[in-house]
């Protein structure tokens, strides 16, 4: 059940059909899925004879003597922009590939239009999902509330179209379970369920609500490739460039690849902790030293060394890149951290915190809130997620929450921010019993300890006002946080997952041994980390899914979507 590896096979089967030079021409969508799977590098495409990737919409010039492979999602936009492409053909003849079900309708209007008889393929492929990790895929939809009675129109339409890519593609008939208290995922359990023929009882589809663990996607991160996601973003294998400005990013770094398919470095260290990747930042300074020290020494060594050097450039240019990136990201994060702590006070208020989410009462809980958010140089981030997570564990207050809200909004935050807070209080009031709650008091040490865990520009971890501690004393207390899936899970292993709360769909299969979670809502880098060791130390395998994956940033995007 690797996603990845079957994208990455059917693109580079789509690119070999024929022999000869050729051009791919692409949607938004499919652009992103063929840029994300190829480390946004035409490398590999050159492999493969495709020597351009361009927009179907874009303005071309006539190239007769080359095949056209036309990949798509088949949606009325582009089926019309294809269409009038086939009626004016460019290239010598194309090859058609979608990526969604086409009606018969649509294939007749192709066929009209194509009256030079120049499509010498039609194919559906299974494409419809984005690959973010070998065992974790996103549809990169937002706005699963919109419809407070289920999932309807097109985020339903996408959703569903994904999902069904993604089991035809690795040929799976899961058996369905659902979140029964959720609209959202009884309707695409229903939907998945009306496509399906037969059911294997060894592996199950899971499908679960965001919103019964707020607590998960609030927290900050503390493993590199989601505190980066955190604070940065991360947007379909690449960082998002309009935030890299807040940690100074030299500019030449800010269009590389951040993959783990394409980047070692980040392959090995995307699930450790920031001072853990400190240390892994040295092996990876010394390794590219010593590529750097191999190329200059080519200019004056023999020709056998120039040819060594020219056969490894590949491996040379790969550390290159990663170095120039990670070391970049490092010591601009690293030092902005340290600044922030030491000058902002955020350090200070650690044991504030803590003592505000796991140890107060409600009505102690927000006055100290109301003293420490007027605090100037306190981060808006830490503002909000002090806001939020206030409101998910005292939920359901509304007249408080609009409170906190508003008190956000004064000190700076974005208002759709400080309206997500009001979200999330509803929405943790009306899940069950007791999760909001348990979610919470897994999250708050993570919490402490994240706050209390600054880098320091040479590699120190200071921990409090008075005490610096070593690596291996913290590191335990870090990962002390577990995410509800944790529980979900370790039900389905031992077979004791309430069918109550979670009832079958159809036919009730038996103790899975393949396992897709599927996140209506979106899902959390801390949740993909779980699934990773879960496949690593049990005999069940996972695939993790959702609509989205989420930072506090696009976390507050989805809970503005809900309509009461």
């Amino acid at each position: 059940m690797d996603v990845f590896e079957l994208t990455l096979q059917t693109l580079e089967r789509i690119m070999s059909a024929e022999d000869g030079m050729s051009i791919m021409l692409l949607d938004d969508h499919t652009l992103s899925l063929v840029s994300m799977t190829f480390g946004w590098s035409m490398k590999e495409c050159f492999n493969h004879e495709v020597f351009q990737l361009d927009k179907l919409a874009s303005n071309r010039e006539m190239m007769p003597e080359v095949t056209a492979i036309v990949l798509l999602r088949a949606d009325l936009t582009s089926l019309a922009t294809l269409q009038a492409e086939l009626e004016d053909p460019k290239y010598k003849e194309y090859r058609l590939y979608f990526t969604s079900p086409l009606a018969a309708t649509d294939l007749e209007l192709l066929a009209e239009a194509d009256g030079k008889h120049v499509v010498t393929c039609v194919e559906e492929v299974y494409l419809d999902v984005f690959p973010i990790d070998h065992h974790v895929f996103s549809c990169e939809a937002l706005g699963a509330y919109q419809d407070p009675s289920g999932l309807s129109g097109p985020f339903l339409q996408r959703t569903l179209q994904g999902l069904n890519s993604l089991l035809s593609g690795l040929k799976l008939n899961p058996c369905i379970r659902y979140q029964g208290n959720s609209p959202q995922c009884a309707t695409l359990a229903d939907e998945v369920s009306r496509q399906q023929r037969t059911q294997d009882p060894d592996t199950l589809l899971l499908i679960l609500d965001r919103r019964d663990d707020l607590v998960t996607p609030s927290l900050l991160p503390w493993t590199y490739q989601a505190l980066i996601h955190d604070i940065v973003g991360v947007d379909q294998g690449r960082l998002q460039r309009h935030n890299l400005n807040s940690i100074q990013l030299p500019a030449e770094l800010r269009h590389k690849a951040f993959s783990p398919f394409q980047d070692a470095f980040l392959r090995q260290s995307r699930f450790a902790t920031w001072p853990e990747v400190i240390t892994m930042q040295q092996s990876l300074r010394d390794k590219y030293s010593q590529q750097k020290k191999l190329q200059e020494g080519v200019h004056q060594g023999s020709l056998k060394d120039m040819k060594t050097f020219l056969l490894n450039y590949d491996d040379y240019e790969s550390i290159r890149d990663s170095a120039e990136l990670h070391i970049g990201l490092l010591t601009s994060m690293g030092v902005g951290f340290y600044d922030r702590a030491c000058a902002s006070g955020t350090v200070d208020m650690l044991d504030e915190q803590t003592q505000l989410f796991a140890e107060r009462k409600r009505k102690a809980s927000k006055r100290r809130i109301e003293e420490l958010m007027p605090e100037r140089k306190l981060h808006s981030s830490d503002k909000l997620r002090m806001g939020m997570l206030h409101c998910i564990k005292h939920a359901g207050d509304e007249s408080e929450a609009a409170g906190i809200a508003s008190l956000l909004e004064q000190q700076g935050v974005p208002r759709g921010c400080c309206r997500a807070v009001q979200h999330a209080s509803s929405m943790a009031a009306s899940g069950q019993p007791g999760v909001t709650g348990d979610c919470f008091k897994q999250g708050v040490t993570l919490l402490h300890a994240c706050l209390h865990f600054v880098t320091h520009r040479f590699g120190c971890r200071y921990i409090s006002s008075l005490t610096y501690q070593q690596e291996s004393e913290v590191d335990l207390f870090v990962f002390q946080h577990t995410p509800l899936l944790a529980t979900r899970l370790k039900q389905l292993e031992k077979d004791n997952l309430s069918t109550r709360a979670f009832p079958w769909q159809g036919k009730a299969g038996s103790r899975p041994k393949r396992v897709i979670v599927f996140m209506v809502g979106g899902i959390a880098y801390e949740e993909v980390k779980l699934v990773n060791t879960v496949n690593k130390t049990t005999e069940m395998q996972v695939l993790l899914g959702g609509t989205y994956v989420h930072n506090l940033s696009t976390l507050c995007e989805e809970l503005n979507s809900a309509r009461s």
